[in-house]
């Protein structure tokens, strides 16, 4: 995968809030992430990646807003994937194809809990 930067945050620092716009990808490369979501009024955990792991992906393919919160719970370094390189990619794959990842993508951000 071709990344284009690379970005540094301190445990507690904020990523990405859910509601917010962005397409960049991101790649863990070492550190943790917690993706979060807020449920009634409380800040309600979904996952915790690590390194190695990609997130951020549905808004790429989706443009709506972020579905969810991305904070590091530790000191963390993430490397941030070439929107170019996914553009080429993406445009390579046929309509068809396209249209049935972004129902998905769709789909997986009705299971999410609402806000």
């Amino acid at each position: 995968m071709i990344t284009s930067g690379r970005e540094t945050y301190e445990a507690g620092e904020v990523i990405f809030k859910e509601g917010s716009h962005g397409t960049a990808v991101y790649v863990l490369s070492s550190g943790k992430v917690e993706i979060s979501r807020t449920v009634n009024g409380k800040k309600t955990p979904l996952e915790v990646l690590g390194p190695g792991d990609v997130f951020g992906e549905m808004s790429f393919i989706d443009p709506a807003p972020r579905s969810a919160t991305a904070t590091a719970i530790e000191d963390t370094v993430l490397e941030i994937v070439d929107e170019d390189f996914l553009d080429r990619e993406f445009k390579q794959i046929s309509t068809d194809f396209k249209e049935i990842l972004c129902a998905l993508v769709r789909r997986l951000r009705k299971t999410i809990p609402k806000s």
